[in-house]
């Protein structure tokens, strides 16, 4: 029988111009760590946050189990994932769930997993209204 395991817990996350990680769990905003401005590209679209490029990373154990697939609920931007510095799957949709396939040799080693959504002129956030305009 098929088994879920939450990965939401422990991952690493930075601005990919920064070399300094911090713990989060997910779900997390990245571009919540930005600062806001009147002058962002998508202005009120966005709650005025310039957007930028973040990079997550985790660490996963050698998986038990002949199929063993990556399940997404929900990345923001244009986003690349990776494993063991392998490229994977690209997604372009943000907020929509997708699944990855992970090949063979992950069930045999512990496995750095790295996700790289992308916010860069964004149309919009997330959040139900927009935020008030920065001084």
């Amino acid at each position: 029988m098929p088994t879920k395991t939450s990965l939401n817990a422990s991952w690493e996350f930075r601005r990919a111009a920064d070399t300094a990680w911090t713990e989060v769990s997910l779900p997390h905003d990245a571009m919540i760590e930005e600062t806001r401005s009147a002058q962002a590209d998508a202005g009120p679209n966005t709650g005025f946050y310039p957007g930028g490029s973040y990079i997550y990373r985790k660490k996963l154990p050698a998986a038990r189990g002949a199929h063993n697939w990556l399940e997404f609920e929900g990345c923001y931007g244009r986003t690349r994932v990776l494993l063991n510095g392998n490229l994977l799957a690209t997604h372009a949709h943000g907020y929509t769930s997708f699944v990855i396939p992970l090949p063979s040799e992950f069930t045999a080693q512990e496995s750095a997993l790295e996700s790289a959504p992308r916010a860069r002129r964004a149309p919009y956030r997330w959040h139900p209204t927009p935020s008030p305009k920065p001084q």
